[in-house]
């Protein structure tokens, strides 16, 4: 068939076409366009082929998660977004179904962290590219966490807090975008179970949750630069798992607490409680209640107004309606029912957020230089079959993946030397050493996998004894393992 001009195509519900056409399939130049993004460029045969720009105007609210409350065993993968006139459109679900893990967006990603698969607390981190709508896999968390908090700060993702099994954690670890792993940061006053956490000024204000033994914890406020933290004895919110937001009130940062539950034993309580916490004044006061009593829900700003969204009553019902607050009335509003389940889902907003990407496709995935523009941030590197390959600015990708530039150079040089002499190998590893540091014990060990040992270990992985974990660099092995491959490899 002959080519034809300036043709609209429904190729689905949420995508039209409009442009050249053979065989009735994109053919030559056209757009397609989606409810957030638009793409203009050449096509064939139904494929994007050749330069193009994909725009994406992200207005949403995206939620993912969850489970239907009366039945944890069994949580959902699935991920939507919600339009400004509040339809749900679904996105291709996350690969680990869970509840209760925490949704964050940075550059062209949604991270899915951690969260509860139904059986026990998981360490999954995954990430969805809304570029081209895929999942993958990245570097788990040190520690595997459920009913934790999340946070972002100077850019970096950051967990804090939670529980795996009956341990509740007191440690915070941050995400290496650089690198692809988590590193640990610090650690809070209290192991906190149900906690909630928002940013302001270098500081983390940690409200809410309770210990292993069940004691209601203070308000703590966490210096992320001197990693300090200061105890607030007066300020006790007494309830697991409530839904946080900072929000400006009258040009003062205050941090809405809404909802969530006492347990003790199997007797659940749900709140439809209130608090406003002032962070100039440091004082919590209650405000009004919810018009509806839920556990798990979330606080969301969305199109200038503040939301609660989700969770479930002390029925386990999971089908509640969603309310707005009215700051002028100091009143939540009842809205709709959203025909899904939400209990344990993660909501997030992104508004304003523009990505623009200019580049070659080929087969409908990204080929060859890229260059991407996110508001006031750009980035340019390499795409070779729809992933990141190579220096993307500062941060070297492997298969789409953040990796250690030096890491690899050091794997690509040792990989093939034969006969590595046993002390230049890490007794935990067995792997030729880069970064060899000294213990306690006097043995030797490769220094990123000695310090993943002792961050659930307090004694020597050979001697078994208790040690100290300060790590002394071991300049002179160093020094051999440098001459020595140095020579294998000439």
């Amino acid at each position: 068939m002959s080519l034809k001009r300036n043709q609209r195509i429904v190729l689905s519900d949420n995508l039209l076409y409009h442009g050249n056409t053979k065989d009735a399939v994109p053919h030559g130049r056209g757009r397609v366009i989606t409810p957030y993004s638009s793409f203009d460029g050449r096509w064939k045969n139904g494929s994007m082929e050749g330069k193009g720009t994909l725009n994406i105007m992200l207005n949403n609210m995206f939620f993912i998660g969850g489970d239907s409350g009366s039945d944890e065993k069994n949580p959902f993968p699935s991920f939507f977004y919600v339009s400004k006139d509040w339809k749900i459109h679904a996105l291709p679900p996350c690969l680990h179904a869970r509840s209760v893990g925490t949704l964050m967006f940075k550059d062209h990603y949604f991270y899915y962290i951690g969260g509860f698969n139904g059986n026990r607390s998981v360490p999954y981190v995954e990430r969805f590219d809304i570029m081209d709508g895929t999942w993958e896999n990245l570097s788990p968390l040190i520690n595997r966490r459920a009913s934790f908090s999340s946070f972002v700060y100077e850019s970096e993702i950051y967990v804090c807090g939670g529980i795996m099994g009956s341990v509740a954690h007191k440690s915070i670890e941050t995400y290496d975008s650089k690198q692809n792993k988590w590193i640990a940061f610090g650690s809070m006053a209290y192991s906190r179970i149900g906690l909630i956490t928002q940013i302001w000024n270098h500081k983390c204000y940690i409200i809410g949750g309770k210990n292993e033994q069940g004691t209601w914890l203070p308000l703590e406020v966490y210096d992320l630069k001197t990693k300090k933290s200061t105890i607030y004895a007066n300020i006790i919110q007494p309830y697991l798992s409530s839904a946080s937001i900072l929000v400006l009130v009258n040009h003062k940062p205050c941090i809405f607490v809404a909802g969530g539950c006492t347990k003790e034993g199997s007797h659940l309580t749900v709140t439809d409680k209130v608090f406003l916490y002032s962070i100039e004044d440091n004082t919590l006061d209650q405000i009004s209640s919810l018009n509806v009593k839920r556990n798990y829900p979330s606080l969301v700003m969305f199109d200038n107004e503040l939301y609660c969204m989700g969770g479930h009553d002390e029925k386990l019902n999971a089908h509640l309606p969603f309310e707005k607050y009215n700051f002028l009335n100091d009143k939540w509003e009842i809205q709709e029912i959203i025909p899904v389940s939400m209990s344990g889902t993660s909501f997030l907003s992104v508004e304003n957020y523009n990505i623009t990407v200019n580049g070659t496709w080929k087969c409908s995935k990204l080929h060859g230089k890229s260059v991407i523009q996110m508001n006031e941030k750009k980035m340019e590197g390499k795409y070779v079959k729809g992933v990141k390959q190579g220096f993307f600015n500062k941060v070297y990708y492997v298969n789409n993946i953040p990796a250690s530039y030096q890491d690899i150079l050091w794997e690509n040089k040792v990989k093939k030397i034969k006969n590595i002499p046993d002390q230049f190998k890490c007794p935990i590893s067995l792997e030729i050493m880069s970064n060899p540091v000294i213990i306690e014990s006097g043995i030797t060990f490769e220094k990123k996998n000695i310090e993943e040992w002792f961050l659930h270990h307090g004694t020597c992985p050979i001697t078994r004894r208790l040690v100290h974990n300060k790590l002394i660099p071991n300049i002179i092995l160093k020094t051999m393992i440098q001459d020595f491959t140095e020579k294998k490899c000439k």
